[in-house]
Order: C-alpha cells, then structure tokens, then sequence
C-alpha cells in the first residue's frame, strides 16, 4: 500500500497549475491543427464543392477504417503497458515491437482492400474510381504509425512532441491545399495532399521516441504476442468507435450520393474542432495515467471531467448561435443545408467530452474487455439505427443515430467516473488511516 501514497505535496497547488498549463499548451497547439484541417476542409468545400469533397471524404474514411481496424489497438495496450513497467526500461522492446508490427499490419491492409475490390468487382466503394482508392490507401501505414507513435510519445510525457508533429504536418497540408486550389486540380490532388500530411504527422515524433529508447530498439516475438493479446482484449472498442465516426460517412455516400456525404462530413468536422480541448485534455491525462497510475491520476481527472463538461456546454451554445452567420460567410450559401445538420450535433458534445476524458482510466485499469464491452454496445446501437435511418432520413439519419449514442456513453462513462470516484475515496481513507498510526510520514 506505502507505494501507492503521495506526498502531501503531490496534489499541492503548483502541480495543478502545471497540469492545466500543460493542457491549455496542448489545446493551443491541437486547436492550431485542428484550425488548419477545417480550413483544408473549407478549401476543398470551395474548390470541389460538396460532391468532390464527398470523394475525398469517403476514400480518406475508407483508408482511416482499414487502419483503425487493423490497428488492433497496441497503441494503447502499449500505454497500459508503460503504465506496468514505469519503473523499468520497456520503450525500446516496445518501439522495435510495434514498428515491425505497423509493416505487416499495413501489408495486410492492402491485401485485403484489393481482395475485397476483386470480390465485388469494385461495387464497395461506390462512387470512387480505383486510382482513387489507391491513393487512398497510401494513407495506412502512416495512419497505424499515429496511432502507435502518439501513445508512445503520450507514455514517456511527450505529448509536447506529438503536438509539434501536428503543427508542421496539417501546416503542410494547408500550405498545399491552397496551392492546388489555386491550380483547380482534381480531388484526387486533396487525397495526395492528406497523404503527405498525415506521414509528416506520424514521422516526425520518431527521432524523439529513438532517443528516449536510448539506442536499445529492438522486436521481440515475446512482446508482440503480449501487446496483441491486450490488443484482442481492447480493439472492440476501436471497432466501435469506427461504428461511431466513420459508418455514418460511408452509408451516407451509399445511400444518397456525394453530396450529402459532403455535407454531414463538412458538420462533423465542425464539431471535430470544438472537441479540441477535450482531446487536448485526454492526451495529457494519458501521459499523467502512464506516470503516476490510474489511481493517483483520478484527483485530476474528476476535475478535468466537471469543469470541461461545463465548458463544453457553454462552447455549444455560442456555436449554435454563431453557426448560421458563420458558416455562410467561409463556406458560402451552397453549405446552408449543413448549418442544422451541425447544430443537432452539437447535443453529442457531453457524450463525447465524457467518452475521450475517461479512456485513460479504462485503460490505464487494464479494463480492456469492459471498455470495449460499453463501445460494443453503443456502436452495435449506433450501427443499427445508421442502417435503419439513413436509408430513410439521409444526413439527418446519421445525426439522430450520434445523438442516441451519445447518449448511452454519459450514461456508461458516467457510471465508470463515479465507480473510479469511490475507489479513490477508500484509497484516501486508507492513507489517512496510515497517517495517523504513523506508518507513513
């Protein structure tokens, strides 16, 4: 027990005030490269309209989801695991590890997407021409590096890193952007342009993680077999969460056509740039899981959780307002029909604040098959209300579908945070009671 207790110092004011420094810094730089990748978006609204942004959408979404499945999640099993081995020498091994892995997990990827073009002799993805998709496609293997390497940079406290990758990565992207829209190229030169975005983001924090290993990078099959069997515990859930981001995009694009795809896409990433603070948060709780534990990371995490979904309340309501005028004026009237559709999202800002704050503590529990038990549950409610009302509803379906969900998740990440709550108050009982016996200083 003595190893779980504190200084008295240790939750003192100064430690506060640079854990929500580090946050606000990290909100900062997150909201600069979230800001550049609207406004990417809102190049490509303008230079290709709503039906070649619905080309570019659905082909980057589906790269994203071959990746995000076959991810398989070891990113974040490597955090729990730097949170087990703090004390020990395990970035090395974990780095040469997952690097190996990334390579035959991207190959496998491709395989796979060619097969099933072969099998339904393209008809899967509808609408998009096959140099299209290949270019797409360019995007795996730097995708599942962003998910291995930013976890890793999160573990050993990093997240500085991370950050500054995103700020050069979507600077580049923009830079480009507005260079091809000013050629008027085809959509096929925005997929190109999110391609070499997405591998300057996942390359660049590398040189950071080489020397935190200290030169002692190397594979080993006795940590790939541990990293996926916690991988085979935890990856429901980014299945699920693909449910949740990604279904709506692409049945949206089946059933009623590029444009509309265009439209509910542009709204979400709307509201992708209001979750920057609770990513930014999220991001920094990993690291501070990672270095002190679940346990002693929860004394921020309830605040974090209180105060941010208050302010996202707040956020919500100024956007709803603002929505209309604003949207006009950068994207022009022809994105009028995307003005509702975005302020109906603005009601999953809750779930989704609750949703990203607590994933570090599920994870940093070890509650791999728990956490993803609640994703597969709400997804498998999302997915089944997508197929049911976006063939009826369109847009307006996927929208309905991210509401009900939303809600379930305060309901299951609500039901965790007071669970974890009441943990932390026996533990704080458990240290006052060793204090005044005298076992502890």
């Amino acid at each position: 027990m003595q190893m779980l207790i504190s200084s008295p110092s240790a939750f003192g004011p100064s430690v506060v005030r640079r854990f929500w420094f580090s946050i606000a810094s990290t909100s900062l730089v997150r909201v600069y490269a979230l800001a550049a990748s609207l406004m990417s978006v809102m190049i490509t609204a303008r230079w290709l309209g709503p039906g070649g942004q619905g080309i570019v959408a659905a082909a980057t979404t589906w790269a994203s989801l071959f990746a995000s499945l076959g991810s398989l999640s070891l990113g974040q099993v490597a955090i729990h695991r730097a949170t087990e081995r703090r004390n020990e020498a395990w970035l090395g091994e974990t780095l040469g590890t997952l690097m190996a892995l990334a390579a035959v997990i991207s190959i496998g990827c491709w395989s796979a997407s060619f097969v099933l073009f072969k099998v339904t002799s393209g008809k899967i993805f509808t609408h998009l021409a096959p140099r299209t998709i290949v270019l797409a496609f360019v995007l795996v293997p730097f995708v599942v590096w962003e998910f291995y390497g930013s976890n890793l940079l999160m573990a050993v406290d990093k997240v500085e890193v991370y950050n500054k990758a995103q700020l050069v990565g979507r600077s580049i992207g923009l830079a480009l952007m507005v260079v091809c829209w000013r050629l008027q190229l085809s959509a096929d030169a925005a997929i190109v342009i999110a391609v070499i975005s997405q591998a300057a983001v996942s390359i660049l924090g590398m040189r950071q993680l080489f020397a935190e290993a200290a030169k002692a990078v190397r594979a080993r099959m006795v940590v790939a077999k541990e990293l996926l069997v916690g991988g085979l515990k935890l990856h429901m859930n980014a299945v699920g969460s693909f449910v949740f981001i990604w279904l709506a995009i692409l049945l949206v694009n089946q059933f009623r056509g590029p444009v509309q795809t265009g439209l509910y896409q542009f709204a979400s990433s709307l509201l992708n740039v209001l979750l920057v603070i609770p990513t930014a948060a999220s991001l920094v709780l990993s690291a501070r899981v990672a270095k002190d534990g679940p346990l002693h990371a929860w004394a921020y995490h309830r605040r974090v959780l209180i105060y941010l979904t208050m302010v996202m309340i707040a956020v919500g309501a100024i956007a709803a307002v603002a929505a209309p005028v604003a949207i006009r004026i950068v994207v022009g009237p022809k994105y009028d029909p995307a003005v509702p559709l975005f302020q109906l999202l603005l009601f999953s800002l809750v779930g989704q604040t609750f949703a990203g704050i607590m994933g570090s503590q599920w994870i940093g529990r070890g509650l791999f098959w728990q956490m993803s038990a609640l994703t597969i549950f709400t997804s498998s409610v999302h997915a089944a209300m997508s197929f049911l009302w976006i063939p009826r509803y369109g847009m307006y379906g996927a929208v309905y579908a991210s509401l009900v969900t939303s809600g379930l998740a305060i309901i299951g990440n609500g039901t965790f945070a007071l669970i974890c709550e009441s943990q932390f108050r026996q533990f704080m009982r458990e240290r006052e009671d060793l204090a005044m016996s005298g076992d502890i200083a």
